[in-house]
């Protein structure tokens, strides 16, 4: 029997838009499962949450569904998932996966100095202080190991893969773009590399669904 893939997110882009992505990419039919939020929280409409968490792994979304000869098992948390799909489609394998889940793990420790620059008694000179230095140098980092690992433009390897997302995550991450921008300025692979996914994805993209729904 076939397998059939439900992904289960609220009814917005946030942590589950890179999985859609993957699924696109890799030509993997799957399902969205869209839930509301309440009003204090964008009020979109959808399925009941509540509902529906006691059966999410964690209690969180997103989460998988995979139905197998009609039995339904459930995988959660968002990189975990992520990473699944990439195996699933050739975007992720042990050679290029300690590349980069190394961005992955790195970009870990630069979220920490950033929340701790966000909580600070004055955020915008910590915010553009941590862009300017600690961001810049993490981008150098990675654009260093780019020009190790990858080619024609992609962040591992010489085609599409998990780690072309991951670097387009690390800049959407961010609500200082300007910041962000400017502390990737000469960081030409880096750049490269966060390009690859919306050139390759232009007609999804173009009519995402989601599009006006971004958290």
């Amino acid at each position: 029997m076939s397998t059939t893939y439900k992904l289960h997110y609220f009814n917005g882009r946030g942590r589950a838009q890179i999985s859609r992505l993957l699924f696109t990419v890799a030509g993997i039919p799957f399902e969205n499962v869209s839930y509301g939020t309440s009003e204090s929280f964008f009020n979109l409409p959808g399925l009941n949450w509540a509902e529906v968490k006691p059966t999410s792994p964690y209690g969180t979304l997103p989460f998988l569904e995979v139905e197998k000869d009609g039995k339904s098992v459930f995988y959660g948390e968002t990189e975990a998932i992520e990473r699944y799909i990439a195996s699933l489609g050739g975007l992720y394998d042990a050679e290029r996966g300690i590349v980069i889940d190394g961005f992955s793990s790195k970009f870990a420790d630069i979220k920490k100095l950033y929340f701790k620059a966000k909580n600070s008694e004055d955020p915008i000179t910590a915010k553009t202080e941590f862009f300017s230095t600690a961001f810049a140098s993490f981008l150098e980092q990675v654009n260093n190991q780019i020009a190790i690992h990858g080619s024609n433009g992609y962040s591992v390897g010489d085609s599409l893969s998990y780690g072309d997302f991951v670097i387009a995550t690390i800049f959407g991450f961010f609500d200082d773009q300007d910041l962000v921008l400017a502390a990737a300025e000469g960081k030409d692979l880096v750049l490269a590399a966060r390009a690859k996914v919306g050139e390759e994805l232009a007609d999804y993209l173009a009519n995402d669904p989601f599009a006006d729904r971004p958290f």
